[in-house]
């Protein structure tokens, strides 16, 4: 009896075993199924099939269009995965954000998020509501920075080019406040916007770059005075500086 009972024992050790990689392989299985059956494999595989057989955590997704694969076909395949742990958005137009964000539901995987010259808007970016930003790098894009999303582990942003306001601003102070470098290139804020933001208020900010910011060299005097008595840690670095 103990004998039968320790041959039973054995054989589901070893079917237990069997099923792990089975399950394993079913999963992947699915995964690739998925994306081949939506097209997506064409714009994502490369070179080789690494896609088809672990969860992605970095997507770049560059000068797509209807022709390579629809952007509902990538947001369900974002959605698919929810594994994706930085994504750059690289020269798509706002109707093809629209649609792939649209199936894009679940983002919370997300830690670096870079859209560079994307038509991404302020609605584009509150839908990042749910993720955990680390980092972000906005170039040419259409975002204000009022509707940016709570970040609170986000240390390091990069925003170029883009329209950014005043109020903006003081929504990005208020949503990171573990901020600590900050690049602000070519945008309208102002020295005062700058000085009334709350950044300098942010304990972990160390590092603050400004470049072509439409100042006074009195107006850049004010502003340097202001950052050294609010936080003589952190580091200004105004555009003749740089």
């Amino acid at each position: 009896m103990r004998k039968k009972r320790a041959l039973l024992t054995s054989a589901l050790i070893v079917l237990l075993l069997l099923s792990i990689p089975a399950l394993w392989l079913g999963i992947r299985w699915q995964h690739y199924r998925f994306l081949t059956d939506s097209g997506v494999v064409h714009a994502w595989s490369h070179a080789d099939e690494a896609w088809f057989w672990r969860c992605p955590q970095q997507v770049y997704l560059q000068d797509l269009d209807e022709t390579q694969v629809t952007p509902a076909a990538v947001g369900a395949a974002l959605q698919h995965y929810a594994s994706v742990q930085e994504i750059n958005f690289r020269r798509n137009s706002r109707a093809w954000l629209d649609a792939c964000l649209s199936r894009w539901q679940d983002r919370h995987s997300v830690q670096n998020l870079l859209v560079v010259y994307s038509s991404m808007h302020d609605a584009h970016l509150a839908g990042f509501a749910g993720a955990d930003l680390h980092l972000g790098w906005f170039k040419d894009n259409s975002l204000s920075g009022e509707t940016f999303p709570s970040s609170p582990h986000l240390t390091s942003m990069e925003i170029i080019s883009n329209p950014l306001t005043a109020s903006g601003l003081r929504k990005i102070a208020q949503q990171c406040p573990q901020l600590q470098k900050l690049w602000l290139h070519d945008t309208p804020v102002t020295a005062d916007a700058v000085r009334d933001s709350g950044l300098f208020q942010l304990p972990a900010l160390t590092h603050l770059y400004i470049r072509e910011m439409d100042a006074t060299e009195d107006e850049l005097k004010a502003l340097r005075k202001s950052a050294v008595a609010a936080n003589p840690k952190l580091r200004l670095y105004l555009d003749d500086e740089l």
